[in-house]
């Protein structure tokens, strides 16, 4: 029994040199287990953040699909005002165009009737020139 007596310090030994690096496993576990739980709180808060800047940004998102909107009805607007002024801009150039003639055929008329003043004015000069060239050879002819 001898040799299991000398065993038994050994065997105690062994077990207070594990159980002493089973603690050492055990501490360094906690600190491990302390960092994670860290790690994972700061990964939460983080979530959360983010999670609060998606909702944000969904808003955003949400906002400006409504100022799309309402630009493609002012777009649309914009586009019939613009249609409308292009035919206001055919009509008024059709007006344009019926003025112009009108002002011509106007201005047409006008020069024949002065022309044909003129023609009359020039016929009746030419006439009492003649009547007067007639009348002053009758005058020359006339004793007296």
């Amino acid at each position: 029994m001898e040799p299991y007596k000398r065993d038994l310090p050994e065997i105690v030994a062994e077990i207070l040199i594990e159980q002493h690096a089973m603690r050492q496993d055990i501490n360094a576990l906690r600190e491990e287990m302390t960092f994670v739980r860290e790690e994972v709180s700061g990964l939460r808060e983080e979530v959360s953040g983010l999670r609060g800047e998606v909702g944000g940004l969904r808003g955003e998102v949400g906002g400006l699909r409504g100022e799309v909107g309402g630009l493609r009805g002012e777009v649309g607007g914009l586009r019939e005002e613009v249609s409308g002024l292009r035919e206001d801009m055919r009509e008024s150039s059709a007006r344009m165009e019926n003025l112009v003639s009108v002002m011509t055929n106007a201005i047409l008329d006008a020069m024949n009737r002065q022309a044909d003043r003129y023609d009359n004015t020039n016929r009746r000069v030419d006439d009492l020139e003649g009547r007067v060239e007639s009348l002053e050879g009758q005058a020359a002819q006339q004793p007296g």
